[in-house]
């Protein structure tokens, strides 16, 4: 598989004409999302429940792929694509590629928030 970025900061950039102060908020909100959302994802998969996972799931990915979280999104998206398809053994395999994927974008998002800001300590 080809390698994805944790938070294509290229993207983002782009995305929001290099402000600075809206990338900051941005993904500060999603430092918060993502704590919740990584509970209630974990709990779903584990009850075993393919319409909650999905539940979850879709509008998480959504918010991965807002910020140019393509690694996180992709894994993400394989849960999703399984749970949509009633498949609870191919949502929870891709379960845990999505929560070391999740916890590496946790990581470079409290890196981020120790940064100037800019993303490039988390640019890579």
């Amino acid at each position: 598989m080809e390698e994805r970025p944790v938070v294509d900061f290229d993207t983002l950039r782009a995305t929001l004409g290099g402000d600075r102060e809206m990338i900051r908020l941005i993904l500060r909100q999603l430092r918060e999302t993502l704590r919740i959302r990584r509970d209630e994802l974990h709990r779903a998969v584990a009850e075993g429940d393919p319409r909650e996972v999905h539940a979850v799931s879709h509008p998480l990915k959504g918010a991965l792929a807002g910020v140019a979280a393509e690694e996180a999104r992709h894994y993400i998206e394989r849960v999703d694509d399984a749970a949509r398809g009633d498949d609870m053994d191919g949502a929870r395999a891709a379960y845990e590629q999505a929560g070391a994927a999740l916890q590496r974008l946790e990581d470079a998002l409290a890196e981020y928030a120790d940064d100037s800001g800019t993303g490039e300590a988390t640019d890579r």
